[in-house]
């Protein structure tokens, strides 16, 4: 799971609670409709990445779920080409269902002029890609494109206070079994 945490991801949308809270929470929640034997890493990224979870077994679940809540606003816009490349990078190394969820802000999504391709390259490896835009915005044809790109889903969200749903029923589509990712 590769999360925008870019600066319009602290705008507050319900109570306290931040656009980025949200999204946490909905990898928290994703997290925790996997079973022991999947594997799960969570980036957060804006200008930079930042590895919140290394790709790997959910060992203690209850610790990932407190780091990934514990993530606060960065800065910039998210950099969508260095998101894609960390993302399929370690996901090149699984043996199993290989998939990269996306999820941005649909107004900044920035530096993506790579990205068309880097999907294709994925989804010829076996690798899908699903892409959540919150909002509407001048990038969401993009990342539209992308998840078509990547055989996978495309959602656009307008209330933040959707996202921890959206993200559980991306799991379960991703889990289903017999699902055949082709590129397309």
């Amino acid at each position: 799971i590769v999360i925008d945490y870019s600066g319009s991801m602290a705008v507050v949308v319900e109570g306290r609670l931040t656009k980025l809270d949200l999204a946490n929470e909905a990898a928290a929640r994703s997290m925790a409709l996997l079973g022991n034997e999947d594997r799960l890493g969570v980036w957060h990224v804006d200008t930079e990445i930042k590895q919140t979870i290394p790709l790997g077994p959910l060992v203690d679940k209850e610790q990932l779920v407190r780091q990934v809540r514990a993530v606060g606003p960065g800065g910039g816009g998210i950099l969508v080409d260095l998101s894609l490349r960390a993302g399929y990078r370690a996901l090149e190394r699984e043996r199993s269902l290989r998939h990269l969820l996306l999820f941005a802000d649909g107004a900044d999504a920035e530096e993506r002029e790579r990205a068309p391709e880097l999907v294709k390259q994925a989804a010829a490896r076996g690798i899908s890609t699903s892409v959540i835009a919150l909002g509407e915005g001048e990038d969401v044809p993009a990342l539209e494109h992308l998840a078509k790109l990547g055989g996978g889903r495309f959602y656009l969200i307008t209330d933040a206070r959707k996202l921890p749903a959206v993200f559980a029923q991306e799991t379960v589509l991703v889990r289903l079994p017999h699902r055949v990712v082709q590129p397309r």
